[in-house]
């Protein structure tokens, strides 16, 4: 079964500057503006939406890395999702805390 994508990243060429060589990319969380991914002297820099609702900052990292965390993160909202639905009361789940991410200290 495909997962929901709860977070996109899609080229945004109408808010790229004559001066940038580097593509901007948005990142839409169920297809609503979220943040902006701009290139820096070495790598795209932005942020990601969390299920906790905080930013995920990555330093400057290729695209590449930006999508593959995403998909990781799409991962987490339809597992946090499922919660939400098998526990329709709001009650509080105990299990394990939420992966750290890798690019975080």
């Amino acid at each position: 079964m495909p997962i929901e994508k709860y977070i996109e990243i899609v080229e945004a060429p109408h808010r790229k500057s004559i001066a940038e060589k580097e593509m901007r990319y948005e990142v839409l969380l169920k297809g609503v503006f979220f943040d902006e991914l701009y290139f820096n002297t070495r790598g795209y820099v932005g942020g990601l939406p969390t299920p906790r609702g905080t930013r995920l900052v990555i330093p400057e990292s290729s695209i590449t890395s930006y999508r593959k965390e995403a998909a990781r993160l799409n991962k987490e909202f339809a597992e946090h999702a499922a919660t939400l639905n098998a526990n329709p009361k709001g009650q509080q789940i105990a299990g394990s805390p939420m992966r750290p991410s890798p690019f975080q200290v």
